[in-house]
């Protein structure tokens, strides 16, 4: 996901996001520490985008309090 299209989302959404990617990210473990992931790279990928979302609520949060 770009962060182009996580700016345009509210803090809901946001929320929302990141609560599907914890649990795509416990998936992706369980499924990486029994040999079935096929690619190892959608770790790497699910953990960068709820990194953007935790980022974006930040930034949202600091919006907010100004």
């Amino acid at each position: 996901m770009k962060v182009k299209d996580l700016r345009t989302l509210s803090i809901e959404e946001l929320r929302n996001r990141e609560v599907d990617l914890r649990a795509e990210l416990f998936d992706l473990k369980i499924r990486h520490n029994t040999g079935v992931l096929e690619k190892s790279s959608d770790l790497q990928r699910v953990r960068r985008d709820l990194a953007r979302v935790l980022t974006m609520r930040k930034e949202h949060s600091m919006k907010g309090s100004q």
